[in-house]
């Protein structure tokens, strides 16, 4: 698989030098592992839940039966979902891949942010799609690619031949002409064959749960507040830690 990951040059800078300060021999080896690691998508999705609503368990079977319809419409597997052991309002899917996919004559373009949020289970938007195929039609299946160097004009018809990294299959929701004729909004392409199986959240019972990463759920139960006291968040955005913290004191802080 060739990486999405591009990381700022000073990122890269202080990942080498501090590589080669370790391990001097090796280093090359370790950062190019280190950067592929880093370009596959988690093997699991983690969301935290709001008990204030309902409880953990009927959470958990509310966004089963939600991911049981979805993935039927994709490889068709059961989604396995558990609630994290040690952080009670943390639920977790098992992701999956990478897969073993048939590539299509016909090809579709994204963006590298579009193509890493495909890898983690979205489908396309059709804002983020760069290139399609002369006629293609609602109903086409389709070959999904991300441009990882941004080369890929916008429009394009031939065959993209810059670097590229292949996402999966999926099925077109609206035609090639509509897609660029406008600014077109909604969705694209419906992923019917995704090389990594991980649950689309967008819009999925939006009171309930709220897609964030472990680290993140943990470091508020870390701070453990309650009722009463007064939280200054210095670094709230979108807001997924605050509102956490919020659901941890029942909405009761200090006024």
């Amino acid at each position: 698989m060739t990486a999405i990951l591009r990381l700022r040059p000073e990122v890269l800078d202080y990942l080498e030098t501090t590589l080669c300060r370790l391990k001097k021999e090796h280093s090359e080896c370790l950062m190019s592992c280190l950067l592929d690691r880093l370009s596959e998508p988690p093997l699991t999705t983690t969301l935290r839940m709001n008990l204030q609503k309902a409880s953990a368990d009927e959470i958990s079977q509310k966004l089963h039966t939600v991911l049981v319809e979805q993935y039927a419409k994709r490889q068709g597997f059961q989604p396995e979902i558990y609630i994290h052991p040690q952080v009670t309002d943390c639920l977790v899917v098992n992701n999956r891949g990478p897969e073993s996919i048939v590539m299509i004559e016909k090809e579709v373009i994204v963006d590298a942010v579009c193509g890493a949020a495909v890898l983690r289970g979205s489908d396309v938007y059709a804002c983020g799609i760069l290139a399609a195929p002369s006629g293609m039609q609602p109903g086409d299946v389709v070959s999904l690619y991300a441009d990882l160097n941004g080369l890929c004009r916008r429009g394009l018809v031939k065959p993209f031949d810059g670097p590229k990294c292949f996402l999966g299959n999926g099925r077109a929701c609206v035609s090639r002409h509509d897609i660029f004729s406008s600014e077109r909004r909604g969705l694209g392409i419906e992923m019917i064959e995704p090389l990594y199986l991980a649950p689309s959240l967008s819009g999925v019972l939006t009171d309930l749960i709220f897609p964030q990463n472990l680290p993140s759920i943990v470091c508020v139960h870390v701070l453990d507040p309650h009722a009463g006291e007064t939280v200054l968040d210095m670094c709230a955005a979108p807001g997924g830690k605050t509102t956490h913290i919020a659901s941890l004191m029942k909405n009761k802080a200090y006024h």
